[in-house]
Protein backbone atom coordinates (compact mmCIF):
# COMPACT_ATOMS: atom_id res chain seq x y z
CA UNK A 1 0.00 0.00 0.00
CA UNK A 2 2.83 2.40 0.87
CA UNK A 3 4.58 1.52 -2.38
CA UNK A 4 1.38 2.01 -4.39
CA UNK A 5 0.74 5.44 -2.84
CA UNK A 6 4.36 6.52 -3.40
CA UNK A 7 4.35 5.47 -7.06
CA UNK A 8 0.89 6.95 -7.66
CA UNK A 9 1.82 10.34 -6.25
CA UNK A 10 4.82 10.61 -8.59
CA UNK A 11 3.20 9.12 -11.70
CA UNK A 12 2.12 11.22 -14.65
CA UNK A 13 -0.67 8.73 -15.37
CA UNK A 14 -1.68 7.26 -12.00
CA UNK A 15 -3.88 4.19 -11.85
CA UNK A 16 -6.05 5.98 -9.26
CA UNK A 17 -6.07 9.73 -8.72
CA UNK A 18 -5.62 9.99 -4.95
CA UNK A 19 -6.91 13.57 -4.93
CA UNK A 20 -10.42 12.15 -4.59
CA UNK A 21 -9.63 11.32 -0.95
CA UNK A 22 -9.34 15.05 -0.26
CA UNK A 23 -13.14 15.29 -0.61
CA UNK A 24 -14.49 14.84 2.93
CA UNK A 25 -18.03 13.90 1.97
CA UNK A 26 -16.78 11.26 -0.46
CA UNK A 27 -14.70 9.71 2.33
CA UNK A 28 -17.71 9.56 4.66
CA UNK A 29 -19.84 7.93 1.93
CA UNK A 30 -17.04 5.45 1.29
CA UNK A 31 -16.78 4.61 4.99
CA UNK A 32 -20.52 3.99 5.28
CA UNK A 33 -20.51 1.87 2.12
CA UNK A 34 -17.66 -0.25 3.50
CA UNK A 35 -19.35 -0.82 6.87
CA UNK A 36 -22.67 -1.81 5.28
CA UNK A 37 -20.92 -4.27 2.98
CA UNK A 38 -19.00 -5.80 5.89
CA UNK A 39 -22.34 -6.42 7.61
CA UNK A 40 -23.96 -7.84 4.48
CA UNK A 41 -21.26 -10.45 3.89
CA UNK A 42 -20.76 -11.13 7.59
CA UNK A 43 -24.44 -11.96 8.02
CA UNK A 44 -24.43 -14.00 4.81
CA UNK A 45 -21.83 -16.20 6.53
CA UNK A 46 -23.42 -16.34 9.99
CA UNK A 47 -27.05 -17.09 9.15
CA UNK A 48 -26.78 -20.26 7.01
CA UNK A 49 -24.25 -21.75 9.42
CA UNK A 50 -26.43 -20.87 12.41
CA UNK A 51 -29.53 -22.42 10.87
CA UNK A 52 -27.65 -25.64 10.09
CA UNK A 53 -25.40 -26.05 13.13
CA UNK A 54 -27.65 -24.59 15.84
CA UNK A 55 -31.20 -25.15 14.58
CA UNK A 56 -30.39 -28.40 12.76
CA UNK A 57 -31.81 -27.32 9.40
CA UNK A 58 -30.61 -28.76 6.11
CA UNK A 59 -28.50 -26.68 3.73
CA UNK A 60 -31.52 -26.39 1.42
CA UNK A 61 -33.80 -25.08 4.17
CA UNK A 62 -31.11 -22.68 5.39
CA UNK A 63 -30.94 -21.20 1.90
CA UNK A 64 -34.72 -21.00 1.59
CA UNK A 65 -35.02 -19.09 4.89
CA UNK A 66 -32.72 -16.40 3.47
CA UNK A 67 -34.20 -16.36 -0.03
CA UNK A 68 -37.22 -14.06 0.65
CA UNK A 69 -35.02 -11.28 2.06
CA UNK A 70 -32.53 -11.58 -0.79
CA UNK A 71 -35.33 -11.42 -3.36
CA UNK A 72 -36.89 -8.36 -1.72
CA UNK A 73 -33.50 -6.62 -1.59
CA UNK A 74 -32.98 -7.23 -5.30
CA UNK A 75 -36.46 -5.93 -6.17
CA UNK A 76 -36.14 -2.82 -4.00
CA UNK A 77 -32.72 -1.71 -5.27
CA UNK A 78 -34.09 0.07 -8.39
CA UNK A 79 -36.86 1.72 -6.35
CA UNK A 80 -34.20 3.07 -3.98
CA UNK A 81 -32.75 5.02 -6.90
CA UNK A 82 -36.17 6.48 -7.69
CA UNK A 83 -36.51 7.65 -4.08
CA UNK A 84 -33.16 9.44 -4.40
CA UNK A 85 -34.28 11.07 -7.65
CA UNK A 86 -37.52 12.29 -6.08
CA UNK A 87 -36.46 13.22 -2.55
CA UNK A 88 -32.68 13.65 -2.61
CA UNK A 89 -29.98 11.50 -1.04
CA UNK A 90 -30.50 12.10 2.67
CA UNK A 91 -33.94 10.51 3.09
CA UNK A 92 -33.28 7.09 1.53
CA UNK A 93 -29.71 6.76 2.83
CA UNK A 94 -30.47 7.75 6.43
CA UNK A 95 -33.78 5.86 6.51
CA UNK A 96 -32.08 2.76 5.14
CA UNK A 97 -29.24 3.10 7.65
CA UNK A 98 -31.71 3.26 10.55
CA UNK A 99 -33.50 0.15 9.22
CA UNK A 100 -30.17 -1.67 8.92
CA UNK A 101 -29.22 -0.73 12.48
CA UNK A 102 -32.60 -1.98 13.73
CA UNK A 103 -32.31 -5.28 11.84
CA UNK A 104 -28.78 -6.06 13.05
CA UNK A 105 -29.75 -5.08 16.61
CA UNK A 106 -32.67 -7.53 16.48
CA UNK A 107 -30.37 -10.27 15.19
CA UNK A 108 -28.03 -9.55 18.12
CA UNK A 109 -30.76 -9.49 20.78
CA UNK A 110 -32.07 -12.88 19.63
CA UNK A 111 -28.59 -14.22 18.86
CA UNK A 112 -28.85 -17.19 21.23
CA UNK A 113 -32.32 -18.23 20.08
CA UNK A 114 -32.70 -17.42 16.39
CA UNK A 115 -35.30 -19.56 14.64
CA UNK A 116 -36.17 -19.89 10.97
CA UNK A 117 -39.16 -17.50 11.11
CA UNK A 118 -37.13 -14.91 13.02
CA UNK A 119 -34.33 -15.12 10.46
CA UNK A 120 -36.84 -14.64 7.64
CA UNK A 121 -38.39 -11.57 9.29
CA UNK A 122 -35.17 -9.90 10.39
CA UNK A 123 -33.43 -10.62 7.08
CA UNK A 124 -36.31 -9.11 5.09
CA UNK A 125 -35.97 -5.99 7.25
CA UNK A 126 -32.20 -5.98 6.69
CA UNK A 127 -32.52 -6.29 2.92
CA UNK A 128 -35.15 -3.57 2.86
CA UNK A 129 -32.59 -1.23 4.40
CA UNK A 130 -29.87 -2.56 2.12
CA UNK A 131 -31.96 -1.97 -0.98
CA UNK A 132 -32.41 1.74 -0.32
CA UNK A 133 -28.94 2.38 1.12
CA UNK A 134 -26.18 0.65 -0.85
CA UNK A 135 -26.72 1.95 -4.38
CA UNK A 136 -27.75 5.41 -3.20
CA UNK A 137 -24.65 5.73 -1.02
CA UNK A 138 -22.47 5.01 -4.03
CA UNK A 139 -24.45 7.39 -6.27
CA UNK A 140 -24.38 10.19 -3.71
CA UNK A 141 -20.69 9.63 -2.97
CA UNK A 142 -19.71 9.81 -6.63
CA UNK A 143 -21.81 12.96 -6.95
CA UNK A 144 -19.41 14.71 -4.58
CA UNK A 145 -16.53 14.34 -7.06
CA UNK A 146 -15.73 16.43 -10.10
CA UNK A 147 -16.31 14.79 -13.47
CA UNK A 148 -12.64 13.98 -14.00
CA UNK A 149 -12.51 12.03 -10.70
CA UNK A 150 -15.71 10.01 -11.03
CA UNK A 151 -14.13 7.08 -12.88
CA UNK A 152 -11.52 6.84 -10.13
CA UNK A 153 -14.22 7.06 -7.48
CA UNK A 154 -16.20 4.27 -9.13
CA UNK A 155 -13.09 2.07 -9.17
CA UNK A 156 -12.48 2.76 -5.47
CA UNK A 157 -16.08 1.89 -4.53
CA UNK A 158 -15.99 -1.39 -6.45
CA UNK A 159 -12.58 -2.38 -5.09
CA UNK A 160 -13.64 -1.58 -1.55
CA UNK A 161 -16.79 -3.65 -1.99
CA UNK A 162 -14.69 -6.74 -2.68
CA UNK A 163 -12.36 -5.98 0.22
CA UNK A 164 -15.29 -5.40 2.58
CA UNK A 165 -16.79 -8.76 1.66
CA UNK A 166 -13.55 -10.55 2.47
CA UNK A 167 -13.17 -8.54 5.67
CA UNK A 168 -16.70 -9.26 6.91
CA UNK A 169 -16.44 -12.99 6.26
CA UNK A 170 -12.99 -13.21 7.87
CA UNK A 171 -13.99 -11.26 10.98
CA UNK A 172 -17.12 -13.24 11.78
CA UNK A 173 -15.62 -16.64 10.99
CA UNK A 174 -12.57 -15.91 13.15
CA UNK A 175 -14.78 -14.65 15.99
CA UNK A 176 -17.04 -17.70 15.93
CA UNK A 177 -14.05 -20.06 15.81
CA UNK A 178 -12.29 -18.35 18.74
CA UNK A 179 -15.42 -18.45 20.90
CA UNK A 180 -16.01 -22.12 20.05
CA UNK A 181 -12.46 -23.01 21.06
CA UNK A 182 -12.75 -21.16 24.37
CA UNK A 183 -16.17 -22.33 25.57
CA UNK A 184 -16.10 -25.91 24.33
CA UNK A 185 -19.15 -28.02 25.19
CA UNK A 186 -21.98 -28.77 22.79
CA UNK A 187 -21.38 -27.54 19.27
CA UNK A 188 -24.81 -25.94 18.92
CA UNK A 189 -24.34 -23.83 22.05
CA UNK A 190 -20.79 -22.83 21.10
CA UNK A 191 -21.83 -21.78 17.58
CA UNK A 192 -24.81 -19.81 18.93
CA UNK A 193 -22.57 -18.01 21.43
CA UNK A 194 -19.87 -17.33 18.83
CA UNK A 195 -22.48 -16.05 16.38
CA UNK A 196 -23.91 -13.73 19.04
CA UNK A 197 -20.46 -12.28 19.78
CA UNK A 198 -19.90 -11.80 16.03
CA UNK A 199 -23.32 -10.13 15.76
CA UNK A 200 -22.38 -7.71 18.53
CA UNK A 201 -19.34 -6.71 16.47
CA UNK A 202 -21.49 -6.23 13.36
CA UNK A 203 -23.99 -4.18 15.36
CA UNK A 204 -21.24 -1.82 16.47
CA UNK A 205 -20.08 -1.44 12.87
CA UNK A 206 -23.60 -0.78 11.55
CA UNK A 207 -24.12 1.90 14.22
CA UNK A 208 -20.83 3.48 13.09
CA UNK A 209 -22.25 3.38 9.56
CA UNK A 210 -25.17 5.50 10.76
CA UNK A 211 -22.70 8.04 12.17
CA UNK A 212 -20.72 8.02 8.91
CA UNK A 213 -23.85 8.53 6.82
CA UNK A 214 -25.00 11.45 8.97
CA UNK A 215 -21.58 13.07 8.49
CA UNK A 216 -21.75 12.33 4.77
CA UNK A 217 -25.07 14.17 4.51
CA UNK A 218 -23.79 17.08 6.62
CA UNK A 219 -20.69 17.58 4.46
CA UNK A 220 -22.11 16.80 1.02
CA UNK A 221 -22.44 19.53 -1.53
CA UNK A 222 -26.03 20.36 -2.33
CA UNK A 223 -27.55 19.52 -5.72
Amino acid sequence: MIGFITVTRHSRRPLINLNLFKVRSFNWHLTGFFLVQVNALGLAFILPNYLQLVDGKSALLAGLFILPGAAIGAVLAPFGGRILDNFGAAKPILTGSVILALAVTLFTIFGMRLTGPLVIGFYILLMLGMGITMGNTMTSGLGQLTTDLQADGNAVFNTLQQFAGATGTSLVSATITLVQERVGGAQAHAVALGSTVALIGLMILILLNLVAQVRAMQTRKRD
